[in-house]
């Protein structure tokens, strides 16, 4: 189990940034640069458009302040996330 901060996702936002791959829907550190040349258009507009930053925590676990029960939460990958994935596996 990681023990994350509050500031974790700006911590990782922050990292992908930097080795030059931001995360999709990054409106701080994203860098629509960063998308490759030749990139078919409507895949660069999807990606340009989409409507949220593109993390997403399958599972997290965490020990409930004030009871100490361990407790654990699972969410499937969203429906925009796996169209995302299906865009971008779809590109040559």
């Amino acid at each position: 189990m990681y023990n994350l901060k509050p500031d974790a996702t700006h911590q990782i936002r922050v990292h992908m940034s930097h080795i030059k791959h931001p995360i999709i829907g990054d409106p701080v550190y994203g860098n629509n640069k960063s998308i490759r040349k030749g990139v078919d258009s409507s895949l660069r507009d999807f990606i340009l458009n989409f409507s949220r930053q593109a993390l997403h925590a399958f599972s997290l676990e965490l020990t409930h302040p004030v009871s100490k029960q361990e407790m654990k939460f699972v969410a499937e990958l969203p429906d925009d996330i796996k169209t995302l994935i299906d865009a971008l596996n779809s590109y040559d």
